[in-house]
C-alpha cells in the first residue's frame, strides 16, 4: 500500500485515542461492543453482491 511503518503507527495511535483504548486487543473489544466489527464500507462491495446473514453461534 506504499505507507510507511511510522504512518501506520500514527494512524493507529489516533484511532486508539478516539476509542479510548491502548492496544489492538482493547480496540477489537471496543469494535465488538459498538457493533462495527463486521462493518464493510459500501465502496468495497460490488453493486450486484448480496450480504450473507450471520449465523448464530
Amino acid at each position: 500500500m506504499d505507507v510507511s511503518f511510522r504512518t501506520v503507527e500514527n494512524r493507529l495511535s489516533v484511532l486508539y485515542q478516539k476509542a479510548g483504548v491502548n492496544n489492538l486487543r482493547q480496540f477489537r473489544a471496543y469494535c465488538q461492543r459498538e457493533g462495527i466489527d463486521r462493518y464493510i464500507p459500501s465502496r468495497f462491495l460490488h453493486p450486484s453482491s448480496q450480504p450473507v446473514a450471520r449465523l448464530a453461534a
